[in-house]
């Protein structure tokens, strides 16, 4: 559930309230209540059925200590604007920046979005799947994919900063 609904459903505790002093709202109260129910099920429905696909793109070599950019594509075939939270699963040594992406994609478009990974150390690590929360047309519900994209990386030594001190000391002589 979103915020929207939270609000829309605190909204309608005050009818409620009302209805406590007036027997006759009763019904009005429990027909306000069906209705959000069957708006949030609805909008669930719709988020659920929006054909996305949505995959990672790596650069060749990461390094160890480096900002790499990650970049995530996604492709919207569905008939409306899509509001997307993806989340992508990386190993623990790494730090990312920023940890959850925000995307609104265009209907029948792609969208591209990036964010920076820094590994920790060197090594072999895995890329795990990425998560995908898909927004509800009626902003009510958010609906949870995972999309499977697991994959092995090689972190190798940042060898630009020994260029660079092999450069400004040849540059000395």
């Amino acid at each position: 559930p979103t915020g929207r609904l939270w609000v829309t459903a605190c909204l309608l505790a005050l009818p409620t309230i009302v209805a406590g002093f007036l027997p006759g709202m009763w019904t009005l109260v429990l027909l306000l209540d069906f209705a959000l129910l069957v708006s949030a099920l609805a909008d669930f429905l719709l988020a659920r059925r929006v054909p996305l696909k949505v995959w990672r793109n790596l650069p060749s070599r990461l390094q160890v200590g480096v900002a790499n950019k990650i970049e995530i594509e996604a492709v919207n075939a569905s008939g409306r604007t899509a509001l997307l939270q993806i989340k992508d699963d990386v190993a623990a040594e790494f730090t990312i920046e920023p940890e959850v992406l925000s995307l609104r994609v265009s209907p029948q478009s792609r969208a591209r979005m990036h964010y920076r990974a820094t590994p920790g150390k060197r090594g072999r690590f895995e890329f795990g799947d990425l998560h995908l929360r898909v927004r509800g047309p009626l902003g009510f519900i958010w609906h949870e994919r995972i999309i499977p994209a697991k994959i092995q990386v090689a972190v190798f030594p940042d060898m630009r900063g020994a260029s660079r001190l092999l450069l400004a000391d040849a540059a000395l002589d």
